[in-house]
């Protein structure tokens, strides 16, 4: 059931009131708090009135994401398959390989283990070529839980739309990367694209931000990059890899529950100046960490 956060447009301190609103539906770490009040206070002094502000936030960030160069490994195109927009998806194959026919895997235990052994030695791969001239924290997103596969199947509202679910299923391995900065993202994107050039984890997918930051924020208000890479093992699922800043982890965690213009899988409704303040937040966010990587860029 989806919860209504207590409509008061005279609210004293919104980031609480967006703190409690989302608390029961996601897993904010006392760092996360800190962060996004540190952030809060920021776009405060900028712009005073965050939830006001909105149109004038955007504003910026199409400004400083319009600043990122087009050579730049954040914006390049990874194969013939790419045309460098926001999202891009290499439709030959998911047509070999479509996404559904490894579904049973996650239904059954020993597909499951299957699946867990493959993870292992995917990341085990994987995480140390994309870490060369860079640090960040790596967080394994395990298997897809059978819950969230069927929760999501649940709210398909017929076999059409349930078929649909399975066959997007490209998540049912994944991890994320969290980086300190845009530039350090810049650097592990940089591995990425030579490791996709040598076909070793080669990047049939993606949903990036950094290319388009106003169609990657429609629906869903978080700043990141979502990489789909297929394993070389053709019997096996592809692989989700998220690549994001501290911020804007913190700042999707807060997102993430909110139904935003509809969106069926969000658990919370916003009142309007609170889904406001919370685009405020996300958006402005994503200029920070922008102008922060042109300073040290440049």
């Amino acid at each position: 059931m989806r919860q209504h956060a207590p409509d008061n447009n005279q609210l004293d301190d919104p980031l609480e009131s967006l703190i409690q609103a989302v608390s029961p539906h996601t897993r904010l770490t006392p760092e996360d708090i800190e962060r996004l009040r540190e952030l809060d206070l920021d776009l405060t002094v900028e712009y005073l009135n965050i939830s006001e502000a909105v149109d004038r936030i955007r504003d910026d960030l199409g400004r400083v994401s319009g600043s990122i160069d087009e050579n730049s490994a954040l914006r390049r195109r990874f194969n013939e398959c790419d045309t460098g927009a926001a999202r891009f998806t290499d439709e030959e194959y998911f047509k070999v390989r479509p996404i559904g026919t490894f579904y049973a895997h996650l239904m059954t235990k020993n597909g499951r283990e299957h699946l867990e052994k493959h993870l292992t030695a995917f990341e085990k791969s994987l995480v140390p070529a994309l870490r060369e001239d860079v640090d960040f924290r790596f967080e394994s997103g395990g298997v897809k839980s059978v819950e969230s596969v069927l929760d999501n199947l649940a709210k398909a509202q017929n076999a059409e739309g349930r078929l649909k679910e399975i066959n997007k299923l490209k998540d049912a391995i994944r991890g994320r990367i969290i980086v300190p900065n845009i530039l350090a993202a810049e650097t592990v994107m940089e591995n990425l694209h030579a490791v996709s050039a040598q076909d070793r984890h080669r990047v049939v997918s993606l949903r990036n931000s950094h290319r388009d930051w106003e169609t990657a924020f429609e629906g869903r208000f978080h700043f990141a990059c979502n990489v789909t890479l297929a394993p070389e093992d053709e019997n096996l699922p592809p692989y989700e890899l998220q690549i994001m800043t501290r911020i804007a982890e913190s700042v999707a965690k807060v997102t993430h529950p909110v139904a935003i213009n509809g969106h069926i899988r969000g658990q919370v409704r916003l009142p309007p100046v609170l889904e406001r303040h919370m685009m405020g937040l996300a958006m402005g966010s994503a200029v920070k960490d922008g102008r922060e990587y042109l300073t040290r860029r440049t």
